[in-house]
């Protein structure tokens, strides 16, 4: 699995301002937009993991496929496992539509201080 500590790599999700942006020294306090932005920034990091998940998955998948020469057993359970990735995937990727449609719908009122700067990325300085 070369591709799993790659794709971890290409994450800053333990850099110096953590998760959540706010409330360790030298930092601000902690209010609903730094939540915010940590929630996205949580969501963003499981999206790609799931991404390589379901990728090694359909990979096995095939795998089995091409291995089990002819087995109708071992081609079944390849197919119903390459099937159940799919599904799982586009369950999951459902899921962050709704997630982020709602983040973008809080990311529209100007009172709760979060701005906005396109349609995937936040922005807590208007304190």
């Amino acid at each position: 699995m070369v591709l799993l500590p790659v794709f971890l790599a290409s994450f800053s999700i333990a850099d110096a301002s953590g998760i959540v942006p706010c409330g360790n020294p030298g930092q601000s306090a902690c209010n609903l937009c730094d939540l915010i932005i940590g929630f996205h920034t949580l969501v963003g990091f499981l999206s790609g993991l799931l991404v390589t998940v379901a990728l090694a998955g359909i990979f096995f998948a095939g795998v089995m496929y091409i291995v089990s020469s002819g087995d109708e057993g071992m081609m079944t359970s390849a197919k119903n496992f390459a099937k159940a990735s799919v599904i799982g995937f586009a369950f999951v990727m459902g899921a962050w539509l709704i997630v982020n449609v709602t983040m973008w719908a809080l990311s529209v009122r100007p009172d709760l201080g979060i701005k906005q700067t396109n349609w995937y990325t936040f922005d807590c300085t208007s304190k």
